[in-house]
């Protein structure tokens, strides 16, 4: 093999919040709700290749990730 065979990909997460106001009947009473979703494609970058050849058993494997799996965080505000 050559140099710089091996190409990881880029790190790439994606957020994404949706939200909406809400007015409650008196007035002055506000309601936010939001949604945040984190990595929302679910995107996954692998972290570097297994290299040594101390190990054979790993070589060439991918160890882990160096992203986080999607998330979603639900939100509701009040404010008067």
């Amino acid at each position: 093999m050559g140099r710089n065979v091996v190409r990881l990909n880029p790190l790439i997460e994606s957020d994404l919040t949706l939200g909406r106001q809400f007015t409650l009947k008196p007035e002055r009473l506000k309601l936010k709700l939001q949604a945040q979703f984190f990595n929302v494609f679910n995107n996954t970058t692998f972290s570097t290749v297994g290299t040594g050849l101390s190990s054979p058993s790993t070589f060439g494997y991918y160890n882990g990730t160096d992203t986080n799996s999607r998330r979603i965080a639900l939100t509701a505000r009040l404010t008067w």
